[in-house]
């Protein structure tokens, strides 16, 4: 960034729903405007095998770093931004402090997600296999074969299978929610 802009104030925008990438594209494109779009990237397991997936860390909403004097009007009404968020009647800024940790915690905005290792008590989600679908607890893990012991409810008797763990994922879609 140019000793200019480094003055010039943050601020956070909402995008419309599951626009966030259009309102980046267009924001980007406009003169006098910086914009920062935190994504996180991630393994996701399924049927077909493993995706990379990249998702907004914070859904619907994006910042950037504009004169509001000048670039206000041409930032609110950009293709896929819903609008510029205010406190009160003056848009809210956000601190420099939080981009810049952002920045650093990113690279070019994307943040990766190393998988979380599975570990006794988690709940998972079957993707692949015989019991796709199901939903189950770790009971136990077998590291040497790459497998997992899970309890599911077969014909209504609680019963302990093992299964490899590429079978499995935590069900939350966003690893940021997982627990």
């Amino acid at each position: 960034m140019s000793e200019s802009t480094e003055q010039l104030p943050w601020f956070c925008i909402r995008s419309q729903p599951r626009r966030e990438r259009i309102a980046w594209s267009q924001l980007s494109i406009l003169p006098g405007v910086t914009v920062m779009f935190p994504r996180a990237r991630y393994v996701r397991k399924g049927a077909k095998g493993k995706r990379l997936i990249t998702e907004a860390i914070f859904p619907n909403y994006l910042f950037a770093q504009f004169d509001p004097k000048q670039s206000a009007r041409a930032v609110g009404y950009a293709k896929g931004v819903s609008y510029i968020v205010k406190k009160g009647d003056a848009f809210a800024n956000v601190p420099a402090s939080v981009i810049a940790e952002l920045d650093e915690l990113t690279d070019e905005g994307i943040f990766e997600m190393p998988p979380a290792p599975l570990k006794m008590g988690d709940e998972i989600k079957v993707v692949a296999g015989i019991f796709e679908g199901s939903e189950a607890e770790i009971v136990g893990l077998v590291p040497a074969k790459d497998r997992v012991r899970i309890l599911l409810d077969l014909l209504g008797r609680a019963t302990v299978v093992d299964i490899h763990t590429d079978e499995v994922d935590r069900p939350s879609s966003h690893p940021l929610q997982s627990g």
